[in-house]
């Protein structure tokens, strides 16, 4: 029947939606703005006051649930609405508190330890608390656990917060705009970022990122700043995904390095029999034949083999390896046209 979306002020979504209880208010998101929100519980099918006590006992049961690692989201509900309600009037006080949602997702051990096998640094930049951050890095294998707060980052310089990048791992409770600047700051340190974020609050750092992922079931506005959409629900996809780019990017390499080399002895070819030789070699046809089986013979290239130890790191694109490359086969090739020409003219 309604919505207000999610928003960094509220820090919860609220749906109003219409079934066999009648007309119905549910919002979802940060534990203390839900809460804040409740003057009821739910406990054992029974509806009874938010007493101060109970919301202590809220609170341990929270922390008790983030220090194993889980990001807890809290639910909340409000019954019997008046069909003349505004949805954007109601639902900020007298709510009953339901409680709480967030499994993790058992594929991130395994990913982060292929990823880190590969010499890729998995650092978690989030929203949530210091201590579920610390708790969830734990898990996954993440050795450095020191964890620097949004509200740290504001006091910081960007020379400040690029030598944390390089220390620390953990960013926690952090804004939209603060990913983005983390995200920044290690592309100015040469850095080729990828991000994976599935809510709202993750698209300004998805459309700063190098390679901005998402998953299927994320919000649209978080689909469309995403570069990478992961239709699998399993984070090992990453470590194929890199692995394929890489293996890519080195055949590519290699296409790029023949082709330059060979382009260079043609071109110093057909300047030797230009300057030296009393007749045409070869007619342009036959050239352009020539160039057109010498670019079928490279269709095999993009399936290629790649070396493993090529694979376990990145490959930088160098300008001076290709030089060096085309100004030692280049001459090369170039010798064996000469060595033609002359058996053609004797």
């Amino acid at each position: 029947m309604g919505e207000i979306p999610f928003n960094f002020e509220r820090r919860r979504l609220t749906v109003w939606i219409k079934n066999h209880a009648g007309n119905q208010l549910v919002p979802k998101g940060a534990f203390e703005e839900v809460l804040a929100t409740c003057s009821q519980v739910r406990l054992a099918d029974q509806i009874e006051p938010l007493t101060e006590v109970q919301k202590q006992n809220l609170v341990a049961v929270h922390d008790r649930l983030a220090q194993q690692g889980m990001r807890m989201l809290a639910v909340a509900y409000q019954d019997e609405l008046a069909e003349t309600a505004s949805i954007d009037r109601v639902g900020n006080q007298g709510l009953i508190f339901a409680g709480f949602l967030g499994p993790p997702k058992q594929s991130a051990i395994s990913a982060i330890q292929q990823l880190q096998a590969h010499q890729v640094a998995v650092k978690i930049l989030t929203g949530d608390s210091a201590l579920t951050t610390q708790q969830v890095a734990q898990k996954v294998g993440i050795q450095n656990l020191a964890v620097t707060t949004g509200e740290m980052l504001e006091t910081l310089t960007d020379a400040q917060v690029s030598e944390l990048l390089t220390e620390q791992a953990l960013f926690a409770k952090l804004a939209p705009l603060q990913k983005a600047r983390l995200i920044r700051l290690l592309q100015a340190q040469g850095e080729v970022v990828g991000f994976m974020g599935d809510g709202i609050n993750d698209t300004t750092a998805l459309k700063q990122a190098d390679v901005g992922i998402s998953v299927d079931n994320a919000a649209d506005l978080t689909k469309d700043a995403s570069d990478v959409i992961l239709l699998e629900k399993d984070l090992n996809v990453l470590e194929h995904g890199v692995l394929e780019g890489r293996r890519v990017f080195i055949n590519m390499y290699k296409y790029i390095r023949i082709t330059l080399a060979s382009n260079l002895g043609n071109v110093l070819s057909v300047l030797v029999a230009s300057i030296c030789l009393p007749f045409l070699p070869m007619l342009s046809l036959q050239i352009l034949v020539q160039n057109l089986l010498y670019d079928v013979a490279q269709l095999w290239l993009p399936w290629d083999r790649v070396a493993e130890d090529q694979l376990r790191q990145p490959t930088q694109w160098a300008t001076k390896g290709l030089l060096k490359s085309a100004f030692i086969l280049g001459p090369l090739s170039s010798m064996v046209d000469i060595l033609t020409f002359a058996i053609l003219w004797f």
